[in-house]
């Protein structure tokens, strides 16, 4: 694997860097107030459905994009400027015709965002320009603060079917470029693994919430007389994809029904009940009351901080680490 460094090598221009540039302004789609999960409390429901968008990132790397870009449906959820679904399966079909064994993420810049990386099945490697190297395996998860600057690059097995999400999580203006980048990885042996319903032991979640800071749970509703019930704080947008099965959440009625694939984006309410049987990513987090733009992997307030940015990036990003 090569070096990360070798970017600076590669002459990354403003005018290259900003060709998929695109501006947008806080978008708060609701506010949801904070209550406890007690019986006959009102849940979130549905808000809105949205389809995931098939593309590719890196070096043909299959991605489904449900929020984020211009491709994605919707382009913003504060603070979540893109969720990713990465699916691959095991097949060495692409491996004879190319040479390559392995999907590829050279080389690349960020700044000003968190990305939360989860691996449900297979593994991925990681390494950057400060001196990070990990592979998290399958149940395991990444905690990667790009803060004021950072180049990174992953590599994906083929010899491996892989499910992982990809989040990335807007930060304050005022810590883009006073945070050092850091990154943690989780195994699956450090994410506590809890059965929500006593009655039936395969309903079980994973719960992320304590590892990142916002929350963030993996449930497996098995039967669907299993019944998962999580409280959420006030005034936080939320989340919820589902990966196998479908699942309905508040009620039976139709249109709180989510299917495999899918991403739907929950409503105000008081905590979320959700009925399967179906596995399903559900998160939240605090809107960052900030302005966004966006270039590519910069993630600033203004235009010109992106500018900036990318001109400190031609002249070699001294001392960010």
């Amino acid at each position: 694997m090569s070096s990360p460094l070798a970017l600076f090598a590669l002459g990354f221009t403003l005018a290259s860097v900003l060709t998929n540039a695109f501006s947008d302004s806080r978008s708060d789609l609701h506010d949801p107030p904070m209550a406890h999960p007690e019986e006959g409390e009102e849940g979130r429901e549905v808000y809105s459905t949205t389809k995931c968008i098939p593309t590719t990132d890196g070096r043909s790397v299959p991605v489904r994009r449900c929020i984020g870009g211009q491709l994605a449906e919707l382009t913003y959820l504060n603070p979540f400027l893109v969720v990713d679904v990465l699916s691959t399966k095991s097949d060495d079909r692409r491996s004879r015709a190319t040479g390559e064994t392995s999907f590829h993420f050279p080389a690349h810049p960020h700044r000003g965002f968190i990305e939360i990386r989860y691996v449900i099945s297979g593994r991925i490697a990681h390494q950057d320009s400060c001196g990070h190297h990990s592979i998290t395996n399958a149940g395991g998860a990444q905690l990667f603060n790009t803060g004021r600057g950072v180049v990174h690059e992953e590599t994906i097995s083929f010899n491996e079917s892989l499910l992982l999400f990809q989040i990335w999580v807007n930060m304050k203006h005022d810590l883009k470029k006073s945070t050092p980048p850091s990154f943690r990885v989780f195994q699956k042996e450090e994410i506590p693994l809890v059965t929500f319903d006593r009655n039936f032991p395969l309903c079980v979640a994973r719960n992320l919430t304590t590892l990142f800071g916002w929350h963030f749970y993996d449930v497996e509703v098995a039967t669907p007389d299993c019944v998962f019930r999580q409280w959420l704080p006030e005034k936080q947008n939320a989340f919820l994809y589902v990966y196998r099965g479908s699942v309905n959440v508040f009620s039976d009625d139709p249109e709180n029904k989510v299917g495999q694939g899918s991403l739907a984006v929950l409503g105000a309410g008081r905590h979320v009940l959700v009925r399967g049987p179906g596995g399903f990513l559900l998160g939240s987090a605090p809107p960052v009351p900030d302005r966004v733009f966006q270039s590519g992997g910069f993630v600033m307030s203004t235009e010109a901080d992106v500018k900036q940015s990318i001109d400190e990036l031609n002249d070699g990003w001294r001392a960010m680490c």
